[in-house]
């Protein structure tokens, strides 16, 4: 086995205060364990017992009553945990591991997701919570567990016999691996089939319906209902859309092109320095981070045995909407969504794949992330609702709000791609539509760069002369403001 990456965040700025979580107010319980010293094998026995029962958290360098003592060499501590997580656990247990501090103290926080391919072991020993007690499980305790167990496999766990190895996106899977190497101090196979059983991603020797999320090349041909729809409206009628992209793929792939989407579409708030100064400072209509943590949230969560479900990202003029497929899962509450709280993934073996790959650091943290980086800008509170079969995250401009590309009746009717290309033009320069589509809009469809000018005209930015084939435009002397 190769040696371990050193860890990468060791950055005491990037460290989460742990006031924020009031867990030292609480007593020690069904879902909560202090423990004094680093000891790895209380760890792991105790990390099992809560994959065995309701979740819950562990926080090392916290004495029996709640005093933070600290934990030496946290950092390096926090990578020999995470490779001992992985590796002597079986199954494997859905648990994150990050330094907090408490003043000039650094802890160790563990939370844990309560299991679904239970029961767990810690060397080969089953061990449940009673109270605020780890012990190892007695008969009844077993059967209790086992009789837990549904017969009918979850979606993600059934076999997609349709998709082969061959069908995967290798270059994706080595990635993963090199991620999960490097950053979550995992040793993982780089052999296909083994890396595809240490994730539990083959059962009974065929290929799991969370392979194919997860890694087919063209998962919507296994799984049609794995795409993705992404639009931008013009007005709060609906009647115009600026962009409308369908995307298919898998995980990181629709991840990524999502993003992509919002790059393209999100345009930028201006804010002037001074009464005296003519700078202005841009920066995104909505926190990017938060979009990105509700995207994967979306994909991590979202009910994948439903044929017509699917995620969709819609774009308004004065608000920005991520829904997925599927009712909150058991144990989770809108309310508890915007605090955090432990999380019950619905799909636990793409879970498991996120948080190797970094793109979920904490356990049912994300809404309150999000809930904080929309207040950090000013925004109003998001929004979580049940709505036509799933959750919609709803992110909302404050009413004052200069945004670029936000509506189609002011200056901030413009897609990026235009407010660049206005940037180039002096005041009465002239251009073609064929140059804008070259210089600034390759990357979609006419229709799209048509409609593109069309509302460079309505913010007035640009007047059209000509007629015909013989149509072009000039800038106007109005300012981008």
């Amino acid at each position: 086995m190769s040696t371990m990456t050193k860890n990468q965040n060791t950055n005491p700025a990037s460290y989460r205060p742990l006031d924020d979580l009031k867990l030292l107010k609480q007593r020690e319980g069904q879902t909560l364990e202090f423990i004094n010293r680093y000891n790895v094998e209380h760890i792991l026995r105790t990390v099992c017992a809560f994959a065995n029962g309701e979740g819950g958290r562990i926080l090392v360098g916290v004495d029996e009553r709640g005093r933070p003592h600290g934990v030496p060499q946290a950092d390096k501590l926090m990578a020999q945990l995470q490779h001992a997580l992985f590796e002597r656990l079986q199954p494997p247990v859905i648990c994150t591991v990050n330094v907090v501090t408490d003043e000039d103290r650094r802890l160790l926080l563990l939370e844990v997701a309560p299991g679904a391919d239970g029961p767990y072991t810690a060397a080969d020993v089953i061990y449940v919570r009673a109270g605020d007690v780890t012990r190892k499980a007695r008969s009844e305790d077993v059967v209790a567990l086992v009789n837990r167990l549904t017969n009918i496999p979850r979606w993600e766990a059934r076999p997609n016999i349709s998709c082969a190895p061959e069908d995967l996106d290798q270059e994706e899977l080595l990635r993963t691996v090199k991620q999960a190497n490097q950053y979550r101090f995992t040793e993982l196979p780089t052999q296909t089939g083994a890396l595809l059983d240490s994730l539990y991603l083959i059962r009974g020797g065929a290929l799991t319906n969370a392979a194919v999320v997860l890694f087919a090349k063209d998962a919507s041909r296994f799984l049609p209902q794995t795409r993705a729809r992404a639009v931008h409206y013009a007005d709060l009628t609906r009647e115009e859309m600026l962009d409308n992209k369908t995307f298919s793929g898998h995980t990181f792939a629709l991840l990524a092109q999502l993003i992509g989407f919002l790059h393209t579409n999100l345009a930028l708030t201006s804010s002037l320095g001074g009464t005296d100064e003519l700078t202005r400072k841009d920066q995104a209509t909505y926190p990017l981070p938060a979009l990105r943590e509700g995207l994967v949230n979306a994909l991590m969560h979202r009910d994948y045995s439903r044929i017509d479900g699917g995620i969709s990202l819609t774009i308004y003029p004065n608000r920005l909407e991520i829904w997925n497929s599927g009712a909150l899962p058991e144990g989770v509450t809108l309310t508890s969504l915007r605090e955090g709280g432990i999380s019950h993934p619905r799909n636990p073996d793409l879970a498991q794949v996120l948080l190797l790959r970094g793109l979920a650091e904490r356990l049912g943290i994300g809404g309150r992330r999000i809930l904080e980086a929309c207040r950090a800008l000013g925004m109003p509170d998001p929004e979580w609702e049940e709505r036509a079969g799933g959750v919609q995250l709803t992110l909302r401009l404050p009413k004052s709000a200069v945004s670029i590309g936000a509506t189609a009746t002011t200056v901030a009717g413009l897609v990026p791609r235009a407010l660049t290309f206005l940037a180039t033009l002096k005041p009465g320069e002239s251009f073609t539509s064929s140059i804008y589509q070259e210089r600034a809009a390759s990357q979609v469809s006419e229709r799209q760069g048509r409609a593109d000018l069309a509302q460079m005209l309505k913010a007035r930015m640009i007047e059209r002369r000509g007629s015909g084939q013989s149509t072009y435009y000039v800038r106007t002397e109005r300012l981008i403001s």
